[in-house]
């Protein structure tokens, strides 16, 4: 159901509106071009560069709503006419990519620009048998086989929703561990349990992806209280995504590129949240 609000305050004067992004939709940019990946659908859509200064400018701007219609409240030179830039708003509710809601605060979360990135030709991920040797632990190989049955399940039966969704669980049950900043794994703490990780993927009967080695990864931590994010980078031509996972701003078992040769797009279950606030 869609929130009435009231355009004027006290003073008659019109309240600034701010749109966002709906909970499944992540938006990123590279090379000028938007890429939006549709956690329900388990899609990724790339749009053309005027649709995407104009998707951009509606999240990162704020607008006066009069009636049916509304005005950006800023000096800014719109990609669209005013009536195709309403039309293309109304699209955009419809398609379920913004809130049919109004906000009195702009969209919290960063978004990430990769502009004069020139991405990566053609990556590719395997776990390499070199990397199962090391420090194990028996028990963390038994967790992890476990932790992989589940996340290959979310993955088969609710797709990238479902991978998104049991992080988010995750932290939520764990959410009082994080209370302790104290609570930092050590670096040989952090092999072990990767180390364990990749073994049970050798043991599992199905090939594990770097999206299902990353999710299972960040949950195995989040049951220790170490604050991993499952991280996801795209590029547009030729179309690449890729997963990895980071701790502190660190990548672990993964090329340390990543980030600039991608675009992030997804970081969960800790999101980015903008420094500062219009």
């Amino acid at each position: 159901m869609t929130r009435k609000i009231e355009i004027f305050n006290k003073n008659n004067t019109l309240k600034k509106h701010f749109f966002h992004l709906e909970e499944h939709i992540y938006l990123s940019i590279f090379q000028n071009e938007a890429i939006l990946l549709n956690i329900k659908k388990n899609t990724y859509q790339i749009l053309q560069k005027e649709i995407s200064e104009t998707l951009c400018c509606l999240i990162e701007n704020a607008f006066y709503r009069k009636g049916a219609s509304y005005e950006i409240a800023t000096p800014l030179k719109l990609p669209f006419q005013k009536k195709e830039f309403n039309q293309f708003i109304s699209q955009l509710i419809k398609e379920n990519i913004i809130k049919d809601e109004a906000y009195n605060f702009p969209y919290p979360f960063k978004i990430e620009k990769r502009i004069h990135s020139s991405g990566i030709y053609c990556p590719t991920w395997r776990l390499s048998i070199g990397k199962t040797f090391g420090a194990s632990c028996v028990k963390m190989i038994l967790e992890s086989l476990i932790i992989l049955s589940k996340v290959h399940f979310y993955s088969k039966i609710r797709k990238f929703y479902g991978l998104v969704m049991s992080l988010k669980i995750h932290k939520q049950k764990y959410e009082r561990v994080f209370l302790y900043p104290s609570v930092y794994p050590s670096s040989d703490n952090i092999k072990i349990l990767i180390n364990s990780l990749n073994k049970a993927c050798l043991i599992y009967p199905k090939e594990t992806k770097c999206l299902e080695w990353s999710t299972a990864l960040v949950l195995m931590a989040l049951k220790r209280g170490w604050k991993f994010n499952l991280c996801v980078g795209v590029q547009n031509y030729p179309f690449i995504a890729h997963a990895w996972v980071e701790h502190c701003g660190k990548i672990l078992s993964d090329t340390s590129d990543f980030p600039e040769d991608f675009s992030p797009i997804l970081k969960e279950p800790f999101r980015d949240k903008k420094e500062t606030l219009i």
